[in-house]
């Protein structure tokens, strides 16, 4: 067992509740100055920028039809980028539950439903999801992230990347943000959706989709719940001090997915000017969360925990508890420890839901199973967010 007050302590994390220049944040108006400036640290020296240029965005329904035996209506939805001389188009697939379901649904609110925006690997694993989430009542919006942006160093010619132009070196954006910038243009059309209730958006994505849906929820305060499933190294993962992959593992393996300044911490993460409890500090006060497997080693579940303790003073600061380790049911009968933190000992298959950053960590391996998905809800349902 890891006892994770010593960790913590170890670690020695950056200060996340004082300026650059030393001075101490003490008040929400401070924050507020101190997050622009957590931002701006964060897209120079890992994510990079996504040019702020002046764009038109235009959608055409290209399919509709009806799905699951009648439960849903799915629509294929293409969205079109235009700046200059520059457009890109990529698909959405939306699914809306049918009437029918949605007055049978208790998550259904004065007609509106909670929405899943899901950043996704593979078009067939999203329809048992898509089906799963249509019979507990969310509207889902899938993107496959290939078709944004092809995973793989390609000169940034492919996709979305060649939308915007490239002029600011090593601080360009990375995959990552840009999957991440095109899913909140996404929610731009799901917003228009009369089904859509837009106080309850929820952005979730698995490894280094759970990297950019943490990142997307980060720079998109329209999204109330963010969900980060194994998202390890570059994502959850506090840097310092982390087990199994390091800077030096993204950056030789996956350069593509981050800005330049970033190779330049390879081997030297404590020298880094920030670490991933500065991007969870971001989505404070909305919700985070955090789910993780027992035997993924590489993606650190004890660097994740530490860095959702580290991020909590933030949540704090605007009355609210960040993570809580008052435990809640188990998914198992046979009760494994993770951890101790102080009195609270982390238990596999434990449901952490009572503050605003959730969190579990199930048996198992590197995936978005069952299992998380039904605990998930469960947070959505308890929280209504």
């Amino acid at each position: 067992m890891r006892y994770l007050n010593e960790e913590m302590k170890a670690r020695k994390l950056p200060e996340l509740m004082r300026f650059a220049s030393g001075k101490p944040v003490s008040s929400v108006a401070d924050w507020e100055l101190r997050r622009e400036e957590i931002r701006q640290i964060l897209c120079k020296y890992e994510y990079g920028f996504v040019p702020d240029l002046p764009v038109d965005m235009s959608w055409e329904v290209k399919k509709k039809a009806e799905v699951f035996g009648a439960k849903a209506e799915q629509s294929d939805v293409e969205i079109t980028l235009r700046s200059g001389d520059r457009a890109f188009t990529y698909p959405v697939q939306i699914f809306v539950p049918t009437e029918r379901v949605r007055a049978a649904s208790p998550r259904t609110v004065d007609g509106k439903l909670p929405v899943f925006l899901y950043i996704g690997f593979n078009n067939e694993h999203s329809r048992w999801v898509a089906e799963e989430l249509i019979d507990n009542g969310y509207l889902l919006a899938y993107i496959n992230y290939q078709e944004v942006a092809p995973d793989k160093e390609d000169g940034f010619e492919g996709g979305v990347s060649a939308f915007f132009p490239r002029e600011q070196g090593k601080e360009d954006p990375g995959k990552i943000a840009l999957w991440a910038d095109a899913a909140s243009r996404a929610l731009d059309y799901v917003l228009t959706l009369p089904q859509a209730d837009p106080d309850r958006i929820a952005v979730i994505g698995h490894s280094r989709l759970g990297k950019t849906a943490l990142f997307c929820g980060a720079m998109d305060d329209r999204i109330g719940l963010t969900i980060a499933n194994d998202s390890g190294a570059g994502g959850v993962a506090v840097h310092r001090g982390k087990e199994g992959e390091h800077v030096s593992d993204l950056t030789k393996n996956f350069p593509f997915w981050f800005c330049g300044n970033f190779a330049e911490y390879a081997n030297r993460e404590g020298e880094l000017p920030f670490d991933q409890h500065f991007v969870i500090s971001l989505i404070a006060p909305r919700r985070l969360y955090v789910a993780n497997a027992q035997e993924d080693l590489w993606a650190d579940p004890c660097s994740e925990i530490i860095a959702c303790k580290a991020a909590s003073p933030v949540y704090e600061l605007y009355g609210e508890e960040g993570l809580s380790l008052k435990p809640g049911r188990s998914i198992y009968k046979k009760q494994e420890e993770l951890a101790e933190w102080g009195d609270s000992t982390i238990q596999i298959g434990r449901a952490y839901h009572e503050g605003h950053i959730g969190y579990h960590v199930r048996r198992g391996t590197h995936s978005l199973c069952r299992e998380d998905w039904q605990l998930i809800m469960e947070y959505r349902d308890k929280t209504n967010s």
